[in-house]
């Protein structure tokens, strides 16, 4: 994906405005986009270093730069690159250096070092071939990388693109984010809260009407000094609102390098959540994956929550699992990632009537105790470490027996 060095903006009366594309940016970087990927296509088995150094031919100096080197690397984002033989290239530099330097302290004056010599003595000392210890010597750092594939797709996507790729590297300065978001098809609605999960985004949500929910988001700014990975995740809050039938967002975002406190709006929507199936979080289907043996134990089923648990005028649980035996039914949601105001919410939830019956998996560092939650609805397990099934398990089966 862009960094915000390629994002393409100006400011207007606190407003981060995106500046889209003019028609000649447009048919220019078209022609230089199809430059690139044609020159990947040409260099597969060649090092990464290789293919930059062709792309730099290709530049138009009629193109803002960040135009250009924006294209490059979307189009080496898209390429399958791979590290060289599993070998251990410091030592191998470090046998060979080391030799090197014995061998230039031995040498009479007027003498020439020859480094072929070198090279196949300490080749030979290693049991390798010379050619694989100079291939071997640089192989860690990542312009040695091979281009495997390039890309399939046509230069011009990567330009249809370049817009929403801009949008989702400004929101990774994003500090707050509230967008509405409206949709039919609750299979969509779901989707897009799971996919927010997936990528451990710190989010509340209040429905409004049918099909209708203000999400409103945490950004890496809010929380963290150091934001790469969190910021990562709130990038893709972009892609999963595409997804939706309709969206309005509203970004605060701290730009530039004095983190100017600006405002920006965005709109869209596909209506195509319903037909890709959402991903799921490593923790959950793991804890599933134990789940499923303990529950044909006690003549149960446990599947990935496809249900939304709210209470009206109070406020929505997304959860994870659901365990079912008979016509009774069990909610599990985990809440490894998230804060500690979200425990005491869904705390508030159960106490203001919270109609079903849920298990909440908090973990020990969000310094709650499972006594503040314990009723004939719900249930809290702070766990350590990783979750334990066997105790998910005995808090769903109190609950499905009362």
């Amino acid at each position: 994906m862009l960094t915000v060095d390629h994002v393409l903006s100006r400011r207007h009366k606190g407003e981060l405005r995106l500046r889209a594309l003019t028609d000649d940016e447009t048919a220019r970087a078209r022609v230089l986009a199809e430059g690139l990927v044609l020159a990947a296509r040409a260099h597969v088995g060649e090092s990464r270093e290789s293919l930059t150094a062709a792309w730099t031919d290709l530049g138009d100096e009629k193109l803002d730069r960040r135009i250009v080197t924006g294209l490059q690397k979307l189009v080496l984002d898209a390429c399958e690159l791979s590290q060289a033989a599993d070998v251990d290239a410091v030592a191998y530099r470090r046998e060979l250096f080391t030799a090197a330097a014995a061998a230039r302290r031995a040498l009479a004056e007027g003498e020439i070092l020859d480094r072929g010599t070198v090279i196949r003595d300490v080749a030979a000392q290693m049991t390798i071939a010379p050619e694989a210890l100079e291939q071997g010597l640089f192989s860690d750092l990542r312009d040695a990388d091979t281009l495997v594939r390039a890309p399939s797709v046509s230069g011009s996507s990567f330009v249809d693109v370049f817009p929403r790729e801009m949008a989702k590297a400004a929101l990774l300065r994003a500090t707050h984010v509230t967008c509405t978001v409206r949709s039919k098809d609750a299979g969509a609605v779901r989707a897009f809260f799971r996919t927010l999960k997936f990528h451990r985004l710190l989010f509340e949500v209040e429905a409004q009407g049918e099909g209708t929910f203000v999400v409103r988001v945490s950004g890496p700014f809010s929380l963290f000094e150091s934001v790469t990975k969190y910021g990562l995740g709130f990038a893709m809050l972009l892609p999963a609102l595409d997804m939706v039938e309709a969206f309005e967002l509203e970004a605060e975002i701290a730009w530039g390098k004095e983190r100017t406190p600006l405002v920006m709006k965005l709109a869209g929507g596909t209506g195509l959540g319903a037909s890709v199936a959402p991903p799921v979080a490593d923790d959950v289907a793991k804890l599933r994956a134990a789940l499923v043996p303990l529950c044909k134990e006690a003549g149960a089923t446990c599947t990935l929550c496809a249900e939304l648990v709210s209470l009206p005028g109070a406020g929505l649980v997304i959860p994870d699992l659901l365990v079912k035996r008979g016509k009774k039914k069990v909610f599990v949601e985990l809440l490894g990632f998230w804060s500690r105001d979200a425990v005491w919410k869904r705390v508030e939830l159960v106490e203001a009537g919270l109609g079903e019956r849920i298990v909440f998996c908090a973990s020990e560092r969000l310094r709650v105790r499972e006594e503040i939650l314990e009723s004939d609805a719900a249930s809290l397990y702070v766990w350590k470490g990783v979750p334990q099934a066997r105790k998910v398990m005995d808090r769903v089966l109190r609950l499905l027996d009362r």
